[in-house]
């Protein structure tokens, strides 16, 4: 740092033969210009200009030796602020490349989407109320996947791929649209729990892919699109679909945790399905979460992956987050049914659901010793509480 060019330059600045940012430059080097305010610049110029002002009684030399030694703190104390500030911009810049670069997914999909015969919707009478509604749970698609399991004596245990869950859920449509259960109902909500397509979550999920992930979510957003109008189509009730995330959704590249929080293939399905169906009254789709709460005939239901560990124990943790009080709990992730109570509610015991998966036993699951037939779970519920159950297999 060279005291005569500083004592130049703040002359320069008196007269104002330049200005705060080419006086910085002038004083601290090019680097330097453009990096803070004019205002936080002319406070430094007044502390610069009262430091080479004073001190007349000292001698020259420790004048400037003490002049330096101050300004060199200064110097340091602006390379800490010029620091600080750089990282706020970096990270202020990654959080508008995050906002962009769903802004126009959300275009492409809106595009894409426009370029789509609409959906034709017949017209029905409005059924009488039945003081019912239904609740259809359904976990686990892993779209995209494509994989046998074979038993002791090679016979195939399951086999799955896009055309097999396109081919479950259809029949599953088929069975509730002839379940007498299923039929006198006010609306229904569908609960999708999670884990949509397979994603690259471990190095064995690539031998199980045969198509690009994104190539998968289009395909099977437009499937469930369609489901979800031919359910409501039949069934002629208001249809409410609630989407919350699961492992497999979350976007990581062969790593056991998420290096993208916030990168996750459901909210583009979630986003599709709410552009697509957007026209059609009596389907309405909820915006995406991690966890949600849904109030049917005043019960309160908590629908969730559950990759959380015990699913007692994930509910309790929400209701205490939340601060309410969840009479029954929906979750799936381990591919198998199982029921916690965990406790009571004015309606009867709090019951803990873990719903069986589309796909049913992979791999991963019978590595980890949990498996069952593919299924998905149907509850109607009316004010006092669920009135009847039936698991679905598919």
């Amino acid at each position: 740092m060279n005291l005569q060019k500083i004592r130049q330059a703040t002359e320069l600045l008196d007269s104002k033969l330049i200005d705060l940012q080419e006086w910085t430059a002038r004083c601290l080097g090019e680097d330097y210009r453009d990096v803070w305010s004019s205002e936080y610049l002319r406070r430094c110029a007044v502390f610069v200009r009262n430091m080479l002002n004073g001190a007349d009684d000292v001698e020259t030399d420790e004048k400037d030796v003490e002049i330096l030694d101050q300004l060199r703190e200064a110097k340091t104390e602006l390379e800490k602020e010029r620091k600080k500030l750089q990282s706020e911009n970096i990270q202020h810049v990654q959080n508008q490349r995050l906002d962009a670069r769903a802004d126009m997914i959300q275009e492409r999909i809106a595009e894409s989407i426009r370029c789509l015969e609409p959906f034709t919707i017949r017209e029905f009478n409005k059924l009488p109320q039945t003081n019912t509604s239904g609740l259809l749970c359904i976990s686990d698609l892993h779209a995209g996947s494509t994989y046998e399991i074979k038993g002791a004596y090679n016979e195939i245990v399951n086999k799955y791929d896009f055309n097999i869950m396109r081919a479950r859920l259809d029949g599953l449509l088929n069975k509730m649209c002839n379940d007498d259960n299923c039929i006198w109902l006010d609306d229904i909500t569908v609960a999708v729990l999670g884990d949509c397509v397979e994603n690259i979550l471990r190095t064995s999920s690539l031998t199980k892919l045969r198509e690009p992930v994104i190539d998968t979510v289009i395909k099977l957003s437009e499937y469930l699109a369609d489901w979800f109008v031919e359910l409501h189509d039949r069934l002629e009730i208001p249809v409410n679909v609630v989407m919350v995330g699961g492992n497999h959704d979350t976007c990581r590249i062969l790593t056991s945790k998420p290096q993208f929080e916030e990168e996750n293939l459901g909210k583009i399905i979630v986003w599709y399905l709410q552009e697509r169906l957007k026209s059609i009254d009596g389907i309405t789709v909820d915006d995406y979460t991690d966890c949600a709460i849904k109030y049917i005939k005043n019960n309160a239901i908590m629908l969730h992956h559950g990759d959380g560990g015990d699913v007692a124990e994930t509910m309790r943790y929400f209701e205490n987050l939340y601060n309410i009080d969840v009479d029954e709990c929906y979750v799936g992730h381990l591919h198998r049914q199982e029921m916690k109570n965990a406790g009571i509610t004015e309606l009867g015991d709090k019951l803990c659901w873990r719903v069986g998966s589309v796909c049913g036993v992979d791999g991963f699951a019978k590595k980890i010793r949990k498996a069952s037939r593919p299924s998905c779970m149907f509850t109607t519920y009316s004010e006092d509480g669920a009135e009847w159950r039936k698991t679905f297999y598919l």
